[in-house]
């Protein structure tokens, strides 16, 4: 099928279709027919004579003229009536006036003749000195085709055009008035106020083609007439008139002919016309094509038929009302599908195989005989006149007395309907004549038409879809196809059932293209041309541009929110091409360009901080090939200002340990999508990104003070830091065991708080408690947090109660601490002088002496137990037990060359040694003891003497 379809490009208007005689320009427009078709080949029933005068008829009552003054009754319930348009010279209001078609019909009854020549301008002039009663003057056409005398000039010896011959014999040249005329002829000008109608035959009307039925109405007076038409059987036959259409009148040498243009049915095609008529266009140019039987054709300013005017073709323009099946159908002539300019042509009866290829644009209404007379003209090669035939003058009006009738069928064939129409002129003067119509069947199967296409707007890349559709008076099945035209490669389909149009243009296309479809039925139709085609331009465009931020140039919390402190900016644009100049717009101010390489675009706005801060809108203007397009805005909010700092002093300066702590901070950006953030958090503390609470329950081991920030970041992703913010955790204290000693009967004041330890930086002395009293004896707490433990009396022995302290913030206790207490008979040390154990107030070696003879003897180190008689002071430690610690101490003392007592030598017990001071040797070193008494001298007279050796017993 879309080979077959192909063919149908030769019809395009770019393309010259050859002739058999040259090939054509742009205009020139197709046979209408070949010579050997005749109009009347295509029916078989009779043809209407519409335009013939014929006897009035009173068998039937068809064909009756009725006259009347004042008012007359509806002719019929179904009827419909058009005011007459114009203003004609009118008489006075009342008064007759001369009645020139009865002069004419008055002279036509006597022997009266005017001979002539229809093609000469006197002879016409003289006629139409008739108005509409021209046509029933007793004229004779005295020429050839050619224009040369006919046998009749010769016989009646006529040499001057016109000539009148009146009853008596006598003979008149030239143009006479109508005075003149009526004294020769001895017939007196009736008048007359009452609209005159012309003849109206009997006609027939096919099923599916609607007949247009010319009124040619004449007003003596003048007025402007109505028009009314009413069917006596409107379901088999509607009548009506048509309304709001103005008027051709075409002048030539032959006479006038006055055609309804159908602008409410062809409105471009009329619409072209009255443009050029106005224009005086069509004034001088000729009829260049005549076939007699057919149609007369002109239009072409150059006469050859390949030419026209230099207003632009259009498309075809077809109605199922507007047929080609009658005489003087006014049609345009073209070279090829919607290739219409200037030229038209009129038919000269039914030529149905132009249905519905040629646009109908009106009718013939007055001056059929002009047609007639016009068709008759000799013609040579190519259907040329031998005389011109020329359009003096071509104007368009507002006709006051015709009007146009339109019957369809509506009822099967053999139907009748008498179609009576009234014409009046508003002061209750009327006439009437009624025809009878007939419901015929129409033979002629016309082919499809396609309804208009618009321009179709389309989006490069973006697949469009169209739905072709058709109209057939058969309504046939219609058969669809389509193809792409130009070199621009694109995807076309044609669904050739549903009529559907597939069309995708080419990603990154701008511009026009073509395809062109047609339109054909799968019966086969008797019209010139099977298809009708239209060449269907789309208008395609890039997609709508698109702006985006780019993500990289969104900073901040969220790389789509539009909200960025970046100095310099990166927008996406899409739906441009290569060659296409991008710009980024901030109100009128370009900000950023570039040139496209893609369909896509990378525009960098190179100074976005210069551009100010807050929301800013900025627009995407692309230029391809001088087609401008702007994106929507898109607003970007610019911030380069970074966060408030916290108010100083919003967190406490300590906070307990153990116990949940919760501090919800506040901000002038939070609702703006502020977001918090800690540095150098403390293990276990957390805050919530979007509110700024701080939460942290500090550990008993996190006592003490701490350091840390927070961080502020706005939505943009400027940041502040807090400065560094410290707090210290306060934790329960940590209350050790404490030992003390005293006397039998002596009481003894305890700093049990010197060895506590608070790492939140203080302890209660006013809350220390005594938790455990001792079993023995008395326990107080003194006001500034001391114990003071009285013994009972006479008891020696050890004792034990407990205590707790509170630190000094949040009042958190310690645990309980154990205080020992030792009772004892006497004293073991020396108050005075711990090293002077003799108390003979110096430190000698015979201190030593006496501790060392003491470890010698046998009895128990522990001073508590029973059965130990040491004597005073020799326990230089005060631990209550006599070990050799206690003599080294006053050993080492003696050997300190600095002390006073002291022998010559290094200490015995150095810095580098085990022990690295007095005082602070333990008794679990009996090893190293051992070591360094190996080495001592004799002891003579309470002094250490060498050599000699001192010897210790493995003891504890």
């Amino acid at each position: 099928m879309l080979a077959a379809f192909r063919r149908l490009k030769s019809l395009l208007p770019k393309q010259k279709r050859p002739s058999p005689a040259s090939r054509r320009r742009a205009f020139s427009v197709e046979a209408l027919e070949t010579r050997c078709l005749m109009a009347m080949d295509l029916f078989a029933a009779p043809t209407p004579q519409l335009f013939v005068e014929q006897p009035a008829s009173t068998a039937d009552g068809s064909n009756v003229f009725v006259s009347s003054t004042g008012s007359v009754a509806n002719a019929a319930a179904f009827s419909e009536s058009l005011p007459m348009r114009g203003d004609y010279g009118l008489t006075a209001e009342g008064e007759p006036a001369d009645d020139l078609v009865g002069f004419a019909k008055a002279l036509a009854a006597t022997t009266t003749v005017l001979f002539g020549a229809d093609w000469h301008s006197g002879t016409t002039d003289q006629r139409q000195l008739f108005q509409d009663g021209a046509k029933y003057l007793p004229f004779v056409n005295v020429t050839n085709p050619n224009r040369s005398p006919n046998q009749t000039a010769s016989q009646n010896n006529i040499t001057a055009y016109p000539t009148w011959v009146f009853p008596d014999g006598s003979r008149l040249e030239g143009v006479q008035s109508l005075a003149t005329i009526s004294l020769r002829s001895g017939v007196a000008i009736p008048t007359s106020e009452t609209p005159y109608l012309s003849q109206l035959n009997n006609t027939n009307v096919g099923i599916g083609s609607p007949l247009h039925v010319p009124i040619d109405a004449y007003s003596p007076t003048g007025r402007p007439l109505t028009v009314s038409v009413a069917s006596s059987n409107p379901s088999v036959i509607a009548a009506s008139v048509l309304t709001n259409n103005r008027s051709l009148q075409i002048k030539t040498d032959f006479g006038d002919m006055v055609f309804e243009l159908f602008e409410d049915k062809a409105p471009r095609a009329a619409g072209q016309v009255i443009q050029l008529a106005q224009s005086n266009f069509y004034d001088g140019i000729i009829f260049h094509r005549i076939i007699s039987n057919f149609m007369i054709q002109g239009g072409d300013p150059t006469g050859t038929g390949t030419s026209g005017s230099t207003l632009p073709v259009f498309n075809d323009q077809y109605h199922l009302d507007l047929q080609h099946n009658r005489a003087g159908v006014l049609s345009y002539a073209k070279a090829g599908d919607d290739t219409n300019n200037s030229q038209f042509f009129i038919t000269a009866g039914p030529t149905r195989h132009l249905d519905f290829n040629h646009s109908v644009f009106g009718q013939l209404v007055e001056g059929n005989e002009v047609r007639q007379a016009i068709s008759q003209t000799a013609t040579a090669a190519g259907d040329r006149p031998v005389n011109p035939v020329i359009m003096r003058d071509v104007s368009v009006f507002e006709d006051a007395e015709n009007a146009m009738l339109l019957l369809r069928s509506l009822g099967a064939a053999g139907g009748t309907s008498e179609i009576t129409v009234t014409v009046s002129d508003g002061q209750g003067n009327q006439s009437s004549r009624m025809f009878v119509a007939t419901v015929v069947a129409d033979v002629a199967n016309g082919r499809p038409f396609l309804n208009d296409i618009p321009t179709l707007q389309a989006t490069a890349g973006v697949p469009l879809s169209y739905t072709l559709t058709s109209q057939d008076k058969e309504s046939n099945t219609p058969f669809y196809d389509g193809l792409p035209l130009g070199e621009v490669e694109f995807d076309l389909t044609v669904n050739s059932s549903t009529g559907v149009v597939n069309f995708i243009a080419p990603p990154g296309f701008v511009g026009e293209l073509e395809f062109l479809v047609g339109v054909r039925q799968n019966e086969p139709a008797n019209t010139s041309e099977i298809w009708d085609t239209q060449v269907v331009k789309v208008q395609v465009d890039l997609p709508p541009i698109d702006l985006k931020l780019g993500s990289a140039s969104d900073s901040g919390v969220s790389n789509s929110d539009r909200i960025t402190n970046a100095s310099e900016l990166t927008f996406t644009v899409t739906s441009v091409r290569s060659g296409a100049t991008v710009e980024i717009l901030v109100g009128d101010q370009v900000v950023g360009s570039t040139t496209a390489t893609g369909l896509t675009a990378q525009v960098v706005v190179p100074s976005a901080a210069a551009i100010g801060q807050g929301s800013v809108a900025f627009v995407a203007r692309r230029n391809v090939d001088g087609r401008i397009a702007t994106s929507a805005p898109v607003n970007v909010v610019l911030d380069h200002a970074a966060p408030l700092p916290l108010a100083s002093g919003v967190f406490p300066a300590i906070i307990a340990a153990g116990l949940a702590f919760e501090l919800n901070l506040s901000h002038s950006e939070e609702d703006q999508g502020l977001r918090y953030a800690l540095q150098n958090a403390l293990d276990g503390m957390t805050i919530a990104g979007s509110t700024g609470m701080v939460q942290w329950t500090p550990g008993a081991d996190q006592g003490g003070d701490h350091s840390f920030a927070v961080l502020l970041s706005d939505i943009a992703g400027n940041t502040s830091s807090q400065s560094v913010i410290d707090i210290k955790v306060a934790t329960a204290p940590l209350a050790s065991a404490d030992t003390a000693h005293t006397l039998k009967n002596e009481a003894v004041t305890i700093d049990v708080l010197s060895n506590d330890v608070d790492s939140g930086g203080g302890m209660d002395t006013a809350s220390v408690q005594i938790v455990e009293s001792p079993s023995i004896g008395t326990a107080e707490v003194l006001s500034d947090g001391r114990i003071r433990y009285v013994p009972a009396d006479n008891f020696v022995g050890q004792v034990q109660f407990k205590y707790v302290v509170a630190e000094v913030y949040f009042g958190q206790y310690s645990s309980q601490a154990t205080v020992t207490v030792n009772i004892r008979n006497s004293r073991w040390r020396n108050p005075q002088n711990h090293l002077d154990v003799s108390m003979d107030g110096r430190v000698t070696a015979f201190d030593a002496l006496q501790i060392i003879n003491y470890l010698n003897s046998g009895q128990p180190s522990n001073l508590l137990d029973s059965n130990a008689t040491a004597p005073p002071y020799v326990d230089t430690n005060d631990d209550l037990r006599v070990t050799a610690l206690d003599a080294l101490l006053v050993i080492n003392f003696l050997n300190t060359p600095t002390q006073s007592g002291g022998g010559e030598g290094e200490p015995l017990i150095s810095d580098n040694a085990k022990f690295p001071s007095r005082g602070q040797m333990n008794p679990q070193d009996p090893l190293m003891m051992i070591a360094q008494w190996q080495q001592l001298p004799s002891i003579t007279d309470r002094r250490l003497e060498r050599p000699g050796t001192l010897s210790l017993q493995n003891r504890n």
